[in-house]
């Protein structure tokens, strides 16, 4: 099944917390529903910042494919 929720907008200033809170907001709901989607998705983001690895749960894993991602991303 697939579900198309209202769109989002976002200003140019909107920092990247608040648009994944929003976007977190938005799709909680689903999630509350069919929790079991939601987890088999959550186990195959398993990726880690080396930095972070308390914040994360015990099968997360770190790979230098996601560091170089991360790398590229512009942070505030």
């Amino acid at each position: 099944m697939v579900r198309l929720l209202e769109p989002l907008e976002f200003s140019k200033e909107d920092s990247h917390q608040k648009i994944a809170q929003t976007c977190w907001e938005s799709f909680e709901p689903t999630i509350r529903q069919r929790p079991e989607q939601w987890l088999w998705l959550y186990k195959h983001w398993r990726y880690r910042p080396i930095e972070d690895a308390g914040c994360y749960p015990f099968y997360a894993n770190c790979s230098e494919k996601f560091e170089r991602e991360l790398a590229q991303v512009e942070m505030p």
